[in-house]
């Protein structure tokens, strides 16, 4: 028998935004859903800094402690889990194993209850870890086949290549082990059920599905913080502003980092002055010396209020109507003043928005604007302007449960280990575009969320449950000073990945909204801005692909076809060096709406290309998607004269290859070859207006699948040879098309000839 066994390395089980395992070579695919952790903060006793016992914890017992008065509407929530001594024996027997916290890596792991039924029936039998499981959501993994072949490795060999193993169809498995590598750091608590495969996917799912439920224990070392905690004192999130103010203060005092751009010389345009009786509009000249601003994030939705226009522009110099002042609006001038700012900034009351001029300017003004505001408000949990930053708590937004072993009692603030995805980052703001450069620039943040306060800084995160701050993991939040500069790209694919997923009210203000960001990252490594992209390195940054389902191509032209801004919806690109290139940008030429701003909307752009390799093919045969999430379609291409496999993403909807058994004729240009991903590039189709000028419809991979050798191509499979033969043809620069498909021809100064394409 088999037993899961994990070290400290979690990171794999969360993440995985592409369906490929991260940090892994080979063809690794994962349809895993998310898995959902719980994280138990203990608030320890004043009496009792131990951790529980290494061995027999409890004698078994997990229960409600006795609260005092301020903590029972937060034992109160936890009723239903039934926090008794009657463990199950699997419970039992892992607690009477509990290890020892000294241990360099204390693990153990048990046998568990195998299914979803045994455990429901245990936690009605009264065994409390087994309702804890069940009060939070699980994560499910699967694996894939095609053809027979498996497109991911089996699942005990990839969780033993993180570090653990578990056997398919096994038993249940718990096991509890330290989270991180702090000796005196969190305990993680895991299970793993197993569920048969689900009917009408045989053929495709290799494996039973894992259900995965994971809580983690975290020691909490403030006591004097307690009070901060108490559910009674704290109905509603207005409630939590002492809280952020705590944080605020040390911030303010103690953060280099966040302080060092507060105090620079810039001034908006215009901000709303909040020291008249009601709110008025005051221009940069009008300012008093020490402006220090507050901003606000916020989603303007579908509900229509009053916005500045340029004939009542001096009308708000008197006075801001009250048609103009949301709910929204009113809460953050509430917290601005909360927090001692004289002024604020919101779009709408400092931009002219029927001035296209105005807009342009402004809009151009958005990394210094967020850099240098004092305090950005986050309307996270407003879907508009009618909802409002506070909001009532649920009773239960606090979950407070404790351990007892011989008499030594450990309390512990339970949380879901995507706490912050779930709690914040699912909120309406982070949908909207614009959030995430507002959310990046400004030096802190405070997230009014629907279930509590988060605080963001460039040292600090926080929120009320985890007041002492807690390990930011997940997407970008933040730009560091100590970023070294040979990672600036892999900086800002990040965010362009991160800001792919949001969604904008007009269409035309993809590259405009991530501007802000793309002047902070600019740096003389990355080169001149494109549509985008970096003009440094570029070669490897065009092979961009869609995932998750496609759309529309937007009506009104935004960005020429090789941009990932010509898209919408999530995009991902490899941040990792090729080891062969087989494409050279000639030329980039780009026609700015605004002269002299690289960085905001433009009117078209062409990328001129360089091909080792320009091939035409036949698209034949159309296989299922790989993935539900992944959009990728495993396809044959038939080409100089034999068939080849590769898997291709579409840009668009429009850009789909017809599946009716119709032959589709693509040029397909290899761009890059990479260790783990094998060949890269796109498939392009002429445009019909110029000779050799192309527009790009999609971008192809050709995939290793996985053998039991290190060997990528050593098997006898019919598809493997297939592979092989695809990329023989790439490696040995055979052409199949002729010189009149390029746009010209070139000769270079070693006198060899250089073919360019043009892509629009």
């Amino acid at each position: 028998m088999r037993f899961v066994e994990f070290t400290s390395h979690f990171s794999y089980l969360k993440n995985c935004h592409d369906g490929f395992t991260k940090g892994g070579c080979g063809t690794r695919w994962s349809a895993r859903g998310n898995c959902s952790i719980i994280r138990a903060v203990p608030a320890r006793d004043n009496s009792s800094d131990s951790h529980p016992p290494a061995d027999n914890i409890a004698n078994d017992e997990l229960r409600v402690e006795d609260c005092s008065p301020s903590e029972n509407s937060a034992a109160a929530t936890l009723e239903s889990l039934q926090m008794n001594p009657d463990l199950c024996k699997y419970c039992r027997k892992m607690c009477d194993n509990w290890p020892n916290p000294q241990d360099p890596e204390p693990h153990i792991v048990e046998e568990h209850h195998g299914s979803e039924k045994e455990l429901q029936e245990s936690a009605k039998k009264g065994c409390s870890i087994c309702s804890l499981y069940l009060k939070v959501p699980f994560g499910r993994d699967r694996l894939f086949s095609i053809n027979g072949r498996s497109w991911a490795r089996k699942l005990d060999s990839t969780m033993t290549s993180a570090g653990a193993s578990i056997e398919s169809r096994a038993p249940g498995r718990a096991l509890l082990t330290r989270h991180g590598y702090r000796r005196d750091g969190p305990y993680i608590l895991v299970l793993y059920t197993p569920e048969p495969s689900l009917e009408g996917e045989t053929s495709h799912v290799q494996g039973p599905y894992y259900h995965i439920r994971e809580r983690i224990l975290f020691p909490y070392r403030k006591p004097e913080l307690e009070a901060i905690l108490s559910a009674d004192a704290t109905r509603t999130t207005f409630d939590g502003l002492s809280t952020s103010n705590l944080w605020y203060k040390l911030c303010e005092t103690t953060h280099q980092k966040c302080r060092s751009s507060v105090y620079s010389t810039f001034r908006p345009t215009r901000l709303v002055d909040l020291t008249a009786t009601k709110p008025v509009l005051r221009t940069s000249p009008n300012f008093e010396s020490d402006c220090k601003y507050a901003t606000l994030s916020h989603c303007w939705g579908f509900t229509q209020y009053a916005v500045l226009t340029g004939d009542v522009l001096l009308n708000y110099h008197d006075e801001i109507p009250e048609a103009a002042i949301s709910t929204t609006f009113k809460d953050a001038m509430t917290v601005a003043k909360y927090f001692g700012y004289r002024y604020i900034w919101i779009d709408s009351l400092c931009i002219i928005q029927d001035s296209e001029d105005d807009w342009r300017q402004e809009s151009a003004l958005m990394s210094k604007l967020y850099s240098n505001s004092g305090l950005n408000i986050s309307a996270a949990g407003a879907k508009d302007g009618s909802v409002g930053c506070f909001f009532a708590r649920e009773d239960n937004w606090l979950e407070i449960v404790s351990t007892i072993s011989r008499g030594t009692r450990a309390r512990y603030i339970v949380l879901d280990d995507n706490f912050e995805s779930k709690l914040l980052d699912n909120m309406p703001l982070m949908r909207r575009g614009w959030a995430l450069q507002e959310r990046i620039l400004a030096p802190r943040t405070i997230h009014f969320a629907k279930n509590q306060l988060f605080w963001e800084c460039n040292e600090f995160h926080a929120c009320e449950s985890l007041p002492d701050g807690y390990q930011h993991e997940g997407s970008i939040t933040r730009l560091g000073d100590d970023t070294p500069a040979s990672e600036d790209l892999s900086v800002w694919q990040a965010i362009v990945l991160s800001y792919s997923f949001g969604e904008l009210t007009d269409s035309k203000d993809k590259l405009v909204a991530i501007s802000g960001l793309a002047q902070a990252v600019q740096s003389d490594l990355l080169g001149s801005y494109v549509a985008g992209l970096w003009r440094n390195g570029i070669e490897s940054q065009l092979p961009w692909y869609m995932y998750g389902g496609h759309k529309h191509r937007p009506d009104d032209y935004r960005a020429p076809t090789w941009s990932w801004a010509s898209v919408d919806g999530p995009i991902s690109v490899s941040n990792r060096k090729p080891e062969q290139v087989f494409i050279r940008v000639h030329d980039v030429v780009i026609e700015n709406a605004t002269e002299g701003n690289i960085y905001g909307q433009i009117v078209s752009g062409s990328l001129s290309l360089t091909c080792k390799i320009l091939l035409f093919g036949e698209v034949i045969n159309f296989e299922h998607e790989i993935s539900e999430n992944m959009s990728g379609i495993l396809i044959t291409l038939r080409m100089d004269g034999g068939e080849f496999h590769a898997v291709f993403w579409p840009d668009s909807i429009q850009d789909e290859i017809p599946k009716d058994g119709v032959a589709a004729y693509v040029y397909v240009v290899p761009m890059i070859l990479d260790k783990c991903y094998g060949l890269q590039g796109i498939f392009i189709t002429p445009t019909g207006l110029v000779p050799g000028q192309y527009r790009r419809i999609g971008y192809f991979r050709s995939i290793d699948l996985p053998s039991d050798s290190d060997s990528d191509f050593n098997s006898d499979s019919a598809l493997d040879h297939d592979l092989k033969g695809f990329r023989e043809i790439i490696l040995a620069e055979k052409l199949n098309v002729s010189d009149d498909a390029y746009a010209r021809i070139i000769t270079d100064e070693d006198g060899k000839l250089q073919r360019i394409i043009d892509i629009v």
